[in-house]
């Protein structure tokens, strides 16, 4: 009976082992046979194959599956500097099913090209990530394409690039670098594209609409049927839109560049460089004009850099110092002094020392607290653009000051949030989240900084701005002509200017008061004066009785020319700077950027058109821009508003 109960057991032992052997064996089949792994088939930095410095730029990757299993999971984008991951890496959800292909997006913010490689990761072995080419940087004119169609099989050639339909962003803040649309059909967008390409145009880009194949307009239907015009050129909010009756077969370079680009009053003409191509350049010559030196006008440095000094500790270094030698002093000839006294009782001794080291640790941690505020706090400013009625594309520029150590989720209300730490050679403790959770994740340790940029759009207090009363006048005005690397002219022309402004302000909440205002009319920058209303609440005058400012001296631009080379440059940034004077170069510098001014040669050229004014209010920082977060309840800072005013000729 216990043989046959062996045999038996042995039998089943045998079995177990045979399916656990065929299960396992089953298995690792199956996983080389049933894999997953993501391949990049294609990829487009921004609208034009280019990038934008100190912008949130776009970048469209397609992946594939090749695979036979679902892929689930994130894959980031990041920044290559050198050996080192710089800035935080950009976090993606991606669910992609085999044999399958999907387009992603990020938002990098790129400050400099050509120092830094970019790579998509989605897993941890050298198989599970790909290279991407790297970005060409450019400091043209924003780009002009045309919107091609989904499921279009070839297009008319055309003399200026394409941009996939499918791809454009569903948010304003994803329009970083794009200046003109050249359509000819109507789009199949979500609805959240329709308003973002809305917002663009109102914002100061331009739509240029062409006859389709059959010789006819495009209808626009949904939210863009607001771009349905019938003039042949009508204004909208910063932004024009203009008909041409002609197929989109017609525009050839040389059409672009009389239809177009000669009559692009927004954004600087760089007709030069649109020739490039020519295969017989026209000569420069090597007398009749000056060689210049183009600076950068940089913005998102100083204005981080400003911003965190302003959380720099003031300690008592007098007291530390004192505490210093007091520290030394105990310890020797202190402590000797003991141990020589009591020899032997080393227990005295080391007991002595160590409580000398903990109580002046506890004193060093208790003073060096002393100056931070003590308290965590956030310094912004922010840029906020209107784009109609309550909605503003914001630009911000952020520093975080924390007592407390932990992971931060740094983030604002509203849609289109794009987050960077401004870090272009370091890295950080945290990722970039995109999509509807977007935000910046931080580790901070106790008593530690960190910079933020951001861009959002977002709802706020409506800031209105309308003309009662102005006067134009004719005043003179230095106009600089360039080729190439010369300037071949520069003369002092008649311009028009004000000569009177009035302007009435309103304000849509109550408490929210306006600090200072400007206006931009041409060449020239008007201080305005504040007073409050008497004929009704939240409504203030802003006047000009003044003669304004050139642009180049208000941004402080000089061109004076030494020996044939021009000084172009601006005035550097004082080493200590107060809340106050951190706030009047954040408005200028903010201001800057309003009206996309990168160089220097930007300034001298640039010349608002005289159909409307540009107004710029700063206010104390909205509570609707704020971080939110129960840990940064302490917040300041200033916000410009920008608005275009309408110039009518028969005021």
């Amino acid at each position: 009976m216990k043989s046959i109960l062996q045999r038996r057991c042995c039998l089943m032992a045998c079995r177990g082992r045979f399916w656990i052997s065929l299960i396992v064996w089953l298995s690792g089949w199956w996983v080389t046979t049933a894999s997953w792994g993501l391949e990049i088939t294609q990829q487009k930095w921004g609208f034009d194959g280019q990038v934008r410095s100190e912008q949130f730029n776009l970048l469209s990757v397609q992946v594939s599956n090749p695979g036979t299993i679902p892929f689930d999971g994130e894959i980031r984008l990041e920044r290559i500097q050198g050996f080192d991951v710089v800035d935080a890496p950009i976090v993606e959800t991606l669910y992609l099913t085999p044999g399958t292909s999907r387009w992603i997006q990020f938002y990098p913010w790129i400050d400099e090209v050509g120092f830094s490689t970019w790579r998509l990761v989605w897993g941890k072995g050298a198989k599970e990530r790909g290279a991407l080419s790297s970005p060409r940087g450019t400091r043209d004119r924003p780009a002009l394409v045309v919107l091609e169609q989904s499921g279009q099989i070839a297009r008319p050639n055309v003399g200026t690039g394409g941009f996939a339909e499918e791809l454009f962003p569903r948010s304003v803040t994803g329009c970083a670098g794009l200046g003109g649309m050249i359509l000819d059909h109507e789009p199949r967008w979500s609805e959240a594209q329709q308003q973002a390409f809305v917002d663009w145009i109102r914002l100061g880009g331009e739509l240029h609409i062409v006859q389709g194949p059959a010789g006819r307009f495009p209808i626009l239907t949904g939210l863009l049927a607001v771009l349905d015009r019938r003039g042949v050129s009508e204004a909208l909010g910063a932004g024009r839109i203009q008909q041409h009756d002609l197929p989109l077969s017609a525009f050839d370079r040389e059409t672009i560049r009389n239809r177009i680009l000669k009559t692009n009053r927004w954004k600087r003409e760089k007709l030069d460089s649109w020739d490039q191509s020519s295969a017989d350049p026209e000569p420069i010559p090597e007398v009749g004009g000056n060689l210049f030196t183009d600076q950068n006008l940089e913005v998102d440095d100083p204005l981080l850099r400003n911003l965190k000094q302003l959380t720099r500790a003031q300690h008592s270094w007098v007291l530390i110092h004192f505490l210093s030698l007091l520290f030394l002093t105990m310890v020797f000839p202190g402590v000797w002094w003991l141990g020589q006294l009591r020899r032997g009782d080393y227990r005295l001794v080391f007991g002595t020392l160590l409580a000398t080291i903990a109580v002046f640790s506890l004193i060093f941690l208790w003073v060096g607290r002393r100056g931070t505020g003590e308290s965590t706090h956030v310094d912004s400013l922010m840029l906020a653009e209107r784009s109609e009625a309550g909605r503003y594309r914001v630009s911000g520029w952020s520093n975080v000051f924390a007592t407390t150590g932990g992971d931060y989720e740094l983030k604002h209300e509203g849609a289109g949030r794009m987050y960077s730490s401004g870090q272009s050679s370091e890295g950080m403790r945290g990722i970039i989240r995109s999509g509807a959770e977007a935000a910046l994740i931080a580790d901070m340790p106790p008593f530690s900084s960190r910079t933020l940029l951001s861009r959002i759009e977002a709802t706020a207090p409506d800031v209105e701005a309308r003309i009662r009363q102005v006067q134009l006048g004719t005043g003179q005005a230095t106009r600089y002509e360039f080729k190439s690397d010369r300037v071949v002219n520069k003369k002092v022309e008649m311009v028009q200017v004000l000569q009177n402004l009035e302007l009435e302000l309103t304000v849509r909440e109550g408490g929210m008061k306006p600090l200072a205002a400007w206006a931009v009319f041409h060449q020239q920058v008007y201080a305005l004066s504040l007073s409050e209303s008497r004929e009704a609440a939240a409504v203030f005058v802003a006047s000009c009785r003044l003669g304004g400012q050139p642009l180049p001296q208000f941004f402080r631009v000089e061109d004076g020319f030494v020996g044939g080379l021009p000084n172009f440059g601006s005035y550097g940034y004082a080493a200590e700077m107060d809340h106050t004077a951190v706030y009047a170069e954040g408005v200028r510098k903010m201001m800057q950027a309003a009206l996309a001014f990168q160089t220097s040669r930007d300034v001298l050229e640039f010349e608002l058109p005289t159909d409307r004014i540009a107004v710029f209010i700063e206010t104390e920082l909205p509570r609707q821009f704020w971080l939110q977060g129960p840990q940064l309840l302490n917040q300041q800072g200033r916000c410009l508003f920008r608005l275009d005013v309408p110039l009518e000729v028969n005021q």
